[in-house]
């Protein structure tokens, strides 16, 4: 058994719903293969890659339509939120906070730059402001500094928090209780023991989670030689869904940031989830559509780039013409065609 000394790095992982909203697991049970879900798969899509004024054109396009209630909530919801360039008033649990405070900041944040996304730079300059202001720093106070002194002023509380960058948005997640243990992981290409935090009582829980309604979001992420699990997003900690795409997708990270530390933060998200498809079973077509609906062209977006080129790729290597064929392949090719083109990767890195 092979214990692991990663790097730290942020990457996200499994996309689910707020754990506060309504329980669901680690992959939304938001129904995408009705007559409309193309569009509700591609107005969740956009939501993720930081574009929610899009989001909206795509779902006033079904007005009128017949709709699941699953459906009709995630529209609704979208519409009330980004449906004008003013946010909607929403808290968290004690509106006199210090956290509270910080949540309704990057709140505000994240609706002007997924209602606006071509002057997102202007934004996330705003938001540092006002956070120099409120955690009274001077002007010269860089990213760095404003986010040590955020955690540190939230951990007086007793709280935890997640910040940095994820993707193109500025992130943001705090919780109230951590519980730390070693887990055994099983990949294809063996058994390795890593430890993982297990996070749960979320007070916010990620800007995906607000940019898609809490149908999306994180379910973890790898730092400081952690698995981060965000507990509330999975049905069940021993089940396939949380031993893939949590355990298997983010120990891959660890294993990618040790032996190739200058990787791309693309890169890293290209052969996680091919491991994602060469370990799923009972999870594989819930993991196929998560990447489906989730697809770019901007390497900076790099889990909707890593998405699309993996999709791509699939396709030449099976007998389908596009993506969605590939949810009727073989339980085996898919998973083997996974692995070759992940083992091709490797290869192609160590220069065989």
């Amino acid at each position: 058994m092979r214990y692991l000394f990663g790097a730290c790095c942020l990457a996200l992982a499994a996309c689910s719903p707020d754990p506060q909203a309504n329980g669901l697991s680690g992959m939304s049970r938001l129904e995408t293969d009705t007559d409309h879900g193309e569009v509700i798969s591609n107005a969740i899509g956009v939501g993720l890659q930081g574009d929610a004024q899009r989001a909206v054109e795509l779902l006033r396009s079904i007005e009128g339509v017949a709709l699941t209630e699953g459906q009709k909530k995630y529209r609704s919801c979208m519409l009330e939120r980004f449906g004008s360039h003013e946010p909607s008033l929403e808290s968290t649990q004690d509106q006199n906070s210090f956290a509270d405070t910080i949540v309704a900041t990057y709140k505000a944040y994240w609706h002007a730059a997924l209602t606006d996304p071509e002057r997102r730079e202007e934004y996330t300059e705003k938001l540092e402001q006002q956070l120099r202001d409120i955690l009274d720093l001077s002007e010269g106070a860089d990213s760095f500094e404003i986010e040590r002194n955020l955690r540190e002023r939230l951990s007086i509380d007793g709280l935890y928090a997640l910040l940095g960058q994820t993707g193109v948005l500025r992130e943001l997640m705090i919780w109230q209780n951590e519980e730390r243990g070693p887990v055994s992981v099983e990949m294809p290409h063996g058994t390795y023991q890593t430890e993982v935090a297990f996070l749960d009582d979320f007070i916010i829980s990620g800007w995906g989670q607000y940019a898609t309604c809490e149908t999306r979001g994180a379910g973890g992420w790898v730092a400081d030689r952690t698995l981060f699990a965000v507990v509330p997003l999975y049905d069940d900690i021993e089940g396939e869904e949380f031993r893939v795409t949590f355990l298997g997708h983010e120990t891959q990270h660890f294993l990618d940031l040790d032996a190739y530390p200058d990787m791309l933060s693309w890169e890293l998200e290209y052969r996680a989830k091919l491991m994602e498809l060469a370990m799923a079973d009972e999870t594989r077509e819930r993991v196929l559509q998560k990447f489906i609906e989730d697809q770019s062209d901007d390497p900076a977006s790099h889990h909707s780039y890593a998405n699309r080129k993996l999709l791509n790729e699939m396709v030449e290597r099976l007998p389908v013409s596009e993506v969605e064929g590939l949810k009727q392949a073989p339980d085996g090719a898919l998973r083997d065609a996974a692995l070759s083109l992940f083992q091709a990767d490797t290869a192609k890195r160590e220069g065989q």
